[in-house]
């Protein structure tokens, strides 16, 4: 068997595994705009399209076929994330096997891979853009292909150009490239550039509200460069490993092919792109937007490899793929530990709302307290209440549950639209009409706003111990040292409500022992009861772990501050390292 047969088996048992993540993923592929998105084509029945972005109505043809089709939201979230998956095999397919560029094929697997949010929030904008500006230019370096078939990959490279403003920087900087690489202005070359100037014209003719207010934003900003790319190497270095490798690997092989001038270039824009992407950074309000604008940097750094004409030596082209099956390789295993975190933030969701729907049977309008909620491993995505509504909704609309508040929207600065009984908060100072609700999935009754934190509080705390039980459902083996694993813990009580209003102190927390029993922690830190418990209810606790190395206890209790611990905990063994 021939190195290419061997090479096309690869790449499709590769994305055909990607294809089972994405049906073993699927709600952890559901966060964030995923899921503002998905809402709103759920709620409207039809494609839902913003800023002029038509690539979006791609990423929601399975989820509008599922709608069509009638089927349970269970199944159309699993549609939506096999589709999607679906979607970019067959570019990489495209890639391999139409265009033969198999450097492209692989480059751009890495690429869908390398950031959890290309491959847990694949659904948005910029993801589907960076697809069809690598087939553009995977196709236009092969130029008789090119030539047979450019009525199909000028529409492509539209979509990806109107798709988010970042790409027209990308493909601006890669045109010079290629006008490098040649060392002329060819009339290849001369007919994209008029596109894209073309494109751009029609771009700032066409540009939203928001997209004016972004840039009104932009220019207005100062910022401290020099820190800005100080912060970024570090976060890069630390948490995108496999992508600092690939950002210093690529210039190397055109300085050992003797392509100094490329060599400089290269670089030389990664860093002005870098530039612009932390000034959107800084000027964005999101903590998350960094690992969207992450992709589009990525996609400046494989590109001059997807265009490049002329063969490396082939021991350098061994070496350059022997590294990227290892970058792979190794960013699989970052998918399934971002999906475990991903997971745990799914099915709290979920046992929230169950808890809800316990204790208060008739209610689906329910306000969860800010200080209860927000603890640290929440923060792998933004609790939106689209969210919850897929999450509480997806066994059917009996379950539904609408949060009002969260990590974006603070209830005290929202209290003010939750007195009409037949609106609901959908976003900050957002509200809408429960009418325009879609009635097959989500369920809203017009009727107040519920507090998932009043239950009264007896003051009898030898009660409520007595009725209390925990039970470890989930803990690590190891851990590192000081940082904060999440254990999950049920929490039981028969026949009285366990109240979690913070006025009520009543917290769960931990004790630490070490190897000889000796307890080296004993007041541990306090996480709040997410909400009031009626029956049973899942929820992880944030524990700090030791600041040296060695096997510890980690004993898990409720305590009522100032009076007693419940002395009904669970404990686990764990090793840090």
């Amino acid at each position: 068997m021939n190195t290419a047969k061997l090479q096309a088996i690869a790449l499709h048992v590769f994305w055909l595994f990607l294809l089972v993540l994405s049906v073993l993923f699927y709600q952890e592929r559901t966060f964030a705009d995923t899921s503002y998105f998905l809402f709103k084509v759920i709620n409207e029945g039809f494609f839902h399209i913003q800023h002029n972005r038509l690539v979006l109505a791609i990423s929601q043809i399975g989820a509008v076929s599922s709608l069509y089709l009638g089927l349970s939201l269970n199944k159309l979230l699993i549609i939506h994330s096999l589709f999607n998956a679906v979607f970019f095999y067959g570019i990489t397919a495209w890639l391999f096997h139409i265009i033969k560029n198999k450097q492209a094929a692989w480059l751009f697997t890495l690429l869908m891979v390398s950031s959890h949010w290309a491959y847990f929030s694949p659904y948005l904008e910029v993801f589907y853009a960076a697809g069809f500006v690598v087939l553009f230019f995977a196709a236009f370096a092969n130029t008789a292909h090119f030539n047979k078939s450019y009525l199909i990959y000028y529409p492509l490279l539209w979509l990806a150009l109107m798709a988010h403003p970042s790409i027209f920087l990308i493909v601006g900087a890669h045109l010079v490239f290629l006008f490098l690489a040649d060392g002329k202005l060819t009339a290849q070359l001369k007919s994209v550039g008029l596109f894209v100037g073309a494109a751009v014209i029609v771009k700032v003719l066409s540009f939203s509200a928001y997209e004016v207010g972004r840039l009104k934003t932009v220019s207005e900003s100062t910022i401290n460069w020099g820190r800005e790319f100080s912060d970024l190497a570090q976060n890069y270095g630390s948490h995108y490993l496999s992508v600092t490798l690939l950002l210093i690997s690529i210039p190397l092989l055109f300085l050992i092919s003797n392509k100094w001038k490329l060599a400089a270039y290269v670089l030389l824009s990664y860093l002005a792109l870098v530039g612009i992407v932390l000034l959107n950074l800084k000027n964005g309000g999101y903590k998350w937007y960094n690992e969207v604008m992450f992709l589009p940097f990525i996609l400046s750094i494989i590109l001059p490899i997807i265009s490049n004409k002329d063969n490396f030596k082939s021991s350098v082209s061994l070496m350059f793929s022997v590294g990227l099956v290892l970058l792979i390789v190794w960013n699989i295993s970052e998918i399934f530990e971002r999906g475990e975190l991903l997971k745990h933030r799914y099915q709290q969701m979920q046992s929230i709302s169950s808890e809800a729907k316990d204790l208060y049977p008739n209610q689906s309008k329910f306000l969860l307290e800010d200080d209860n909620f927000e603890r640290s491993f929440t923060e792998v995505g933004m609790q939106l209440p689209y969210e919850f509504f897929l999450a509480s909704s997806e066994f059917g609309p009996q379950n539904t549950v609408a949060i009002a508040m969260n990590q974006m929207m603070k209830v005290d600065s929202s209290k003010a639209l939750l007195k009409e009984k037949d609106q609901i908060l959908l976003w900050g100072f957002t509200i809408g009409p429960i009418a325009q609700l879609d009635t097959n999935y989500f369920k809203v009754n017009a009727i107040e706003y519920q507090s998932l934190h009043s239950a009264a509080y007896s003051g009898n705390i030898d009660e409520y111990i007595e009725r209390t039980t925990l039970e470890l459902i989930d803990f690590p083996k190891t851990a590192s040292v000081d940082t904060i694993i999440s254990p999950l813990v049920q929490i039981s009580i028969d026949d009285l409500i366990l109240p979690s209003n913070l006025d009520h102190t009543i917290n769960l927390s931990y004790h630490i022992y070490d190897s000889e029993g000796n307890d080296i922690i004993w007041d541990g830190e306090r996480t709040p009861l997410e909400v009031d418990i009626k029956f049973n209810h899942l929820q992880r606790i944030d524990i700090r772990t030791p600041q040296v190395a060695g096997n510890f206890k980690v004993v898990i209790d409720l305590v009522k501050e100032g009076q007693k611990w419940f002395e009904k905990w669970v404990e686990f063994n764990v090793l840090i390292e």
